[in-house]
């Protein structure tokens, strides 16, 4: 009879050195209380960065030899200190059928840009090219793994997983610009593909209905922000002559639970065309723009209150 391997368990945690009063979250005890039948293997959960290049997600540690999908199933420790990675971890090793010990982690509800990044590109939405690190002072490591991995090219927009109205929000066009972001410690940062345009859409979803169609334009040459709060202009186009976006923003606030309400902010690339979303807003300001814009949406929503 062929002998059973041994079970392969990767633990991911942040773990405390063994001096620590903590100590019993230690990678040897971890290691030491396993299975005869067991192997188990420690690392830290924010070593790992996220990748989404088009196609595909990765999970992926470019500092150790640990490759998550080598592994027969995940237990992530204390993984309420990072939701947003612990969710992206989870949902990318039970993509490739490696079952966690957490399965509440794929029930959490994304709350970040991280976390709608995972949702939206499991369900096929168009989505920038995107790369996280769980830590803000890993950028520049960051980059450079998905320059060499994946071909990410300057200039590149850096913003913060739980940034609005365009705040913890930068452009870096080299990396001596990167390096000297005013990036905060206490922030979790994503990295994306700059994509060319003059403009975005706000598009408002109220009970399951494209309601209104915002296009966005900035009015700064040296911003590359498109949000009403840092000045661009505003102007409602025509619901009927854009079913393209209208069908993309509906199948983003689908993915993301939000068909209720949601601003779903989509962005062409003023080279191809091609539409990309960026964010499925949960709280889309509802009274914030010209008097003529702020009627229409609030005129929106009434009428769907109607109907309840």
């Amino acid at each position: 009879m062929t002998k059973k391997a041994q079970q392969q368990v990767l633990v991911l945690g942040f773990f405390l050195p063994a001096d620590k009063p903590e100590a019993q979250k230690t990678p040897p005890v971890y290691r030491s209380h396993a299975r005869p039948d067991q192997e188990i293997t420690t690392g830290r959960l924010d070593s790992l960065f996220v990748a989404w290049d088009g196609k595909q997600l990765q999970v992926a540690d470019p500092t150790s030899t640990i490759d998550p999908l080598q592994f027969d199933a995940l237990h992530i420790v204390d993984w309420s200190i990072n939701v947003e990675l612990s969710y992206a971890v989870a949902h990318y090793l039970q993509a490739h059928n490696i079952p966690t010990s957490n399965p509440s982690i794929l029930q959490a509800n994304p709350e970040t840009k991280l976390g709608e990044m995972i949702r939206l590109c499991q369900e096929d939405i168009p989505y920038p090219k995107s790369f996280y690190a769980g830590k803000s002072h890993k950028l520049v490591a960051l980059y450079e793994w998905a320059h060499q991995t994946y071909g990410l090219q300057f200039p590149i927009i850096v913003k913060g997983t739980e940034a609005a109205q365009g705040d913890d929000n930068f452009m870096a066009r080299s990396m001596e610009e990167l390096q000297n972001l005013p990036v905060r410690p206490t922030v979790r940062y994503i990295m994306q593909e700059c994509i060319p345009n003059q403009f975005d859409y706000r598009v408002l979803v109220i009970g399951g209905r494209v309601t209104a169609i915002i296009k966005r334009s900035r009015t700064n040459a040296e911003s590359h922000l498109n949000n009403i709060s840092q000045g661009a202009l505003a102007e409602l186009i025509s619901i009927e002559a854009s079913p393209e976006i209208r069908d993309v923003a509906l199948r983003a606030a689908k993915a993301m639970g939000r068909l209720d309400h949601a601003g779903v902010d989509i962005l062409a690339n003023s080279d191809t065309g091609a539409l990309y979303v960026l964010e499925v807003n949960r709280r889309p300001d509802m009274a914030g723009g010209q008097p003529e814009i702020i009627a229409h949406k609030l005129s929106a929503l009434y009428d769907y209150i109607a109907t309840l």
